[in-house]
């Protein structure tokens, strides 16, 4: 089963082995663990927010594969489904194991960085030297003649894998996480992008050989994250993206969005919830934020009154903007909003609307090999 399914057919647990979120919430005493007053939705969630919402089986997952040598975790969904705060948890996590844990945002990147492979490597080796207080030696080191995932690729091993094991034993190495945020940066150029994925997708394969006492690699573990609005080039394999352990974060299943409604205060039946628009967690956080604050009523949030229009219209039209990007996808997607009755639609456009969030309340017709299947979307 994907991921989504499984989530869907789970209560929210709290896994002791896992979760440093789950952890902190617990400590709190019952009087003061939800309070009155939630912070405005949007961004990252704190690590020691009462509103994060645990996803029990992708996060154990998350945990088990982080411990291990050579991981890979592609952390993947539209804007605002938590994403980033998944990954400062996985981080938080492996902190907590006695790993060094350093992110790297490509958003910090210029374009110019981005569109040139050899400049890209060095600001990426440069980050990560900066993130661990380690010296930039990268104009010292850098060799033309090698080329630049060489270069990389040796800079890694003979000075920041290398810097990390000076002065301890081999069993006192402390594995490194880096993990890389908004990978979908990259995409615009796609030349690049492949390079990296590929050398990514290398890293943790030499990570995975041999012994730690004589493979530096043994010690690396990666996470990308990317938002899917962004769609990737057709010149870039499927499969570069599909290394290692796949994340794919779906909506809250009822159960969730029950505790989450709870944890802001809310009372909300089974068949209230229903009628909310869909799981996604922003739009949720936004809802119970705003009938705490008493600037909708419930009645008027299912009701899909003005108001209701009015609190999503920032979110809705960022929905928009993503979508005219892809006009090819554009009549399909108001075919299907105008009909109250299945839409064919080609499998990889239906599938396309899926990963850029816009999922609605009716059935998707797909035509796979001839043959019609309806396929839920929420």
């Amino acid at each position: 089963m994907s991921g989504a399914e499984v989530c869907d057919r789970i209560e929210p647990v709290y896994d002791s082995r896992s979760s440093v979120g789950q952890t902190h919430k617990m400590e709190h005493s019952p009087d003061n663990v939800y309070p009155r007053s939630p912070n405005l939705p949007g961004g990252q969630m704190p690590l020691d927010s009462v509103f994060y919402i645990d996803r029990p089986i992708l996060e154990s997952l998350c945990y088990e594969a982080i411990q291990q040598p050579g991981a890979l975790i592609n952390i993947r969904a539209p804007k605002q489904m938590g994403k980033t705060s998944l990954m400062t948890r996985i981080l938080a996590y492996a902190n907590s194991q006695g790993n060094r844990a350093v992110s790297v945002n490509l958003q910090l990147a210029n374009d110019e960085i981005l569109r040139n492979l050899e400049r890209f490597l060095q600001w990426f080796c440069a980050r990560v030297s900066k993130q661990l207080s380690l010296p930039n030696e990268i104009a010292s080191f850098w060799d033309n003649s090698l080329g630049s995932k060489s270069n990389a690729t040796d800079y890694f091993q003979d000075v920041i894998l290398t810097n990390l094991e000076r002065g301890v034993s081999s069993r006192e190495n402390r594995p490194l996480v880096i993990a890389i945020n908004e990978l979908n940066q990259l995409f615009a150029y796609p030349d690049v992008a492949r390079e990296f994925l590929l050398l990514l997708r290398t890293w943790s394969e030499q990570g995975k050989e041999a012994d730690a006492d004589i493979n530096s690699w043994h010690k690396l573990r990666l996470v990308t994250v990317h938002s899917t609005e962004i769609l990737m080039p057709p010149s870039i394999e499927p499969s570069l993206l599909n290394t290692g352990l796949v994340i794919e974060l779906p909506e809250f299943n009822p159960a969730q969005v029950q505790d989450l409604a709870y944890r802001c205060e809310q009372e909300i039946s089974s068949s209230q919830t229903q009628r909310l628009i869909a799981g996604h967690p922003y739009r949720l956080q936004l809802a119970f934020y705003c009938l705490q604050q008493q600037i909708i009523t419930l009645e008027e949030l299912l009701e899909n009154s003005a108001i209701a229009a009015a609190i999503y219209a920032d979110h809705l039209e960022q929905q928009w903007w993503n979508l005219q990007r892809y006009p090819d996808l554009l009549p399909s997607f108001i075919e299907i909003v105008r009909q109250s009755s299945p839409v064919d639609c080609e499998a990889v456009q239906g599938s396309q609307l899926h990963k850029m969030g816009l999922g609605i309340c009716k059935k998707i017709r797909y035509q796979l090999n001839g043959e019609n299947c309806d396929i839920p979307f929420r």
